[in-house]
C-alpha cells in the first residue's frame, strides 16, 4: 500500500494530492483546503476522521467544508463523543450519516429529541 502525506505548503499538498497513492493522509486543520481543491471532483470513496469531535462546532470551516463532501463511505474515530452535551452529537452524526440519522438540521433535532424546561426564578 502507498501512501501520501498531503501536507506542507500549498504547492507541497497539491503534489502530494497528485502522487498516485492507496490512501491519502491530512491533518484536519487542511480539510477546508483539501475541499476546495477537489470542489465537485472529490475522488476519494472514503473519508476517516481522526478526532470526530473536533468537528462538533456547526459554525466551524472545517464543519462546513465536509459537510460538502460526498463519499461512500466515511467513518470517525473519537475518544469524546459528546464532552460538552448531547446537542454537540448532531453535528458529528451528519457529518457520518448524511442527516439519515439525527436529521438534516439542528433546530429538528433538537424539537424532535429535546423538551424546553422553563425555570421560574422565586421572589423571596
Amino acid at each position: 500500500m502507498k501512501i501520501s502525506k498531503v501536507l506542507g505548503s500549498e504547492k507541497e499538498r497539491v503534489a502530494s494530492s497528485n502522487t498516485t497513492a492507496d490512501i491519502y493522509v491530512i491533518n484536519r486543520e487542511n480539510v477546508v483546503w483539501l475541499v476546495k481543491h477537489y470542489g465537485k471532483d472529490w475522488l476519494f470513496n472514503m473519508v476517516v476522521i481522526d478526532e470526530l469531535s473536533s468537528f462538533k462546532s456547526l459554525k466551524s470551516q472545517r464543519f462546513k467544508a465536509l459537510r460538502k463532501v460526498k463519499s461512500k463511505r466515511i467513518v470517525g474515530l473519537t475518544g469524546t463523543p459528546a464532552p460538552n452535551g448531547l446537542m454537540d452529537l448532531w453535528s458529528e452524526i451528519y457529518l457520518l450519516y448524511g442527516g439519515v440519522r439525527l436529521g438534516k438540521t439542528i433546530t429538528g433535532y433538537r424539537e424532535r429529541y429535546f423538551k424546553l424546561v422553563e425555570f421560574h426564578r422565586v421572589r423571596k
